[in-house]
């Protein structure tokens, strides 16, 4: 049942589990069952496109669409990827630039233009685009430094060309090149500036669809400001009530947030788990479920999600580092469930790719896999309930 065309995927997992798994795979629609079947908690594969990231109302019909499917299956808790309200955010101040762009370079430059960011050191002659196209030449993707890197981060020629730009060296000669120094800096102000506006329109989306619908929402992650004007990976959850009840910042982030984006890393011992949907959960966020000293930070949960924006084709080699993630943790930390929740989908240049599911732990050790997405570049929605599995 691979199909593209329109489809819905039921599989249930055991009966003594009682768990309930719907997948919805569309480009631009969400097709749920009768609500007689409840799960109490929906984990959203999400797909995006430029046409989301292009107009902000679009964008929020898009979301709004997947809370009337997990609604009739009664989801009070419903989990998005790494990412999702910082597309958001890209769609509410920079739509029109993404529309009239054809990559991420290409975007920044327009996006300078547009709030004549001349202070920041902007280039304003065509050479700097020439130049940034050494790093992103036309018709290769910049997607790769988005990359959910395990711990020995293999280099790349995208990575090499980042690297180059946070230095301010030109990627050929290796020579100091202010132009890109410059394109660094234009990102990271832009994500500052963004900041407050975006945190705004979330607020106003999530906390209205919480409120509407009765139900906590995970709502991605987005690009905080935090102290001394730093930026922060931050993921956010709302209450029924509306309100931002947790947050959190990556800790252990990729080369494209620190050297391009220039973001900050938060703590492992800042994070701790938050009720939600009648269970205590916890999240990490992509990289840092690689990394084993969690598990006794979120001792005693009883759900731990991992928010992913993978931008690497999932090929063999990138499942079996899926596997290095959230199953290895949920196989040593004895947490009942894991699920990892995927990004996919392509704006500008950048693709996002990844395969959802849902784990749990073996009685003879390892892990058990309950429920994957039957395909890792389209949507899809997970349902399960982990207080009827108990």
């Amino acid at each position: 049942m691979r199909s593209r065309s329109k489809a819905v995927w039921f599989a249930s997992a055991p009966s003594t589990l009682s768990l309930f798994v719907l997948f919805a795979i569309l480009h631009a629609h969400v097709y749920a069952v009768p609500a007689a079947d409840e799960a109490r908690i929906a984990v959203v594969q999400l797909e995006v496109n430029d046409a989301m990231c292009s107009n902000v109302e679009t964008f929020e019909s898009r979301i709004r669409s997947i809370f009337e499917a997990t609604s009739l299956r009664g989801a009070e808790l419903v989990v998005f990827p790494e990412y999702t309200s910082a597309l958001l955010g890209l769609a509410l101040l920079f739509g029109p630039e993404v529309e009239r762009s054809s990559t991420f370079a290409e975007f920044l430059l327009r996006a300078a233009g547009r709030t004549r960011m001349i202070d920041a050191g902007v280039p304003e002659r065509p050479g700097a685009l020439r130049q940034v196209f050494e790093i992103w030449p036309p018709g290769a993707s910049a997607a790769s430094a988005f990359s959910a890197m395990s711990p020995e981060e293999p280099a790349n020629r995208h990575e090499n060309g980042i690297r180059s730009v946070a230095a301010g060296g030109n990627s050929k000669s290796g020579k100091p090149d202010f132009e890109l120094l410059a394109l660094r800096r234009l990102a990271a102000r832009l994500l500052r500036d963004g900041a407050d506006e975006t945190l705004e329109r979330m607020d106003a989306l999530w906390g209205g669809l919480a409120v509407e619908y009765e139900t906590y929402i995970g709502a991605g992650t987005y690009f905080a400001r935090g102290e001394a004007g730093r930026l922060h990976n931050r993921a956010v959850v709302y209450d029924p009530a509306g309100r931002r009840v947790y947050e959190q910042d990556k800790v252990y982030l990729t080369r494209f947030e620190t050297d391009l984006l220039g973001v900050s890393p938060g703590r492992v011992r800042a994070a701790g788990t938050f009720p939600a949907a009648s269970v205590e959960a916890v999240l990490t966020i992509c990289r840092d479920t690689f990394f084993d000293e969690w598990e006794s930070v979120f001792s005693g949960a009883d759900v731990w999600f991992d928010l992913k924006a993978n931008g690497t084709d999932f090929d063999e080699e990138e499942m079996q580092r899926f596997e290095r993630a959230l199953p290895a943790r949920i196989a040593s930390s004895g947490i009942a469930f894991g699920a990892t929740v995927c990004l996919t989908g392509r704006v500008l240049d950048l693709y996002w790719e990844g395969e959802s599911s849902l784990v749990g732990p073996a009685e003879s050790g390892g892990y058990l896999t309950y429920a994957r997405a039957p395909d890792h570049d389209r949507e899809a929605i997970i349902f399960f309930d982990p207080i009827e599995s108990r």
